[in-house]
């Protein structure tokens, strides 16, 4: 085994976006292969068509928006992904 020197990534530079992207799909490929299924529901386009159904008011649909955006946020690059294991 050679001595090879470390080479440090710097957080923000394009190698370290594209490593960190790759290494995103591969980890989707592995868990797809694993049986799950994974998706992305965003809340927002329910809430919409779901509160101009049933003729809220506007505090209610403020209050529902700030729940869906709450829902969303996570850690930074870490997406809300909902996975069922498949038989």
């Amino acid at each position: 085994m050679e001595n090879l020197p470390i080479e440090h990534l710097e957080i923000g530079s394009q190698n370290y976006h594209d490593l960190k992207t790759d290494l995103n799909r591969t980890d989707r490929h592995v868990l797809k292969e694993m049986g799950f299924v994974c998706h992305v529901e965003h809340p927002h386009k329910f809430i919409s068509n779901y509160l101009a159904i049933l003729e809220t008011s506007p505090e209610l649909r403020q209050e529902a928006w700030n729940l869906a955006n709450d829902r969303c946020i996570l850690e930074e690059g870490i997406a809300a992904l909902r996975s069922q294991y498949n038989y």
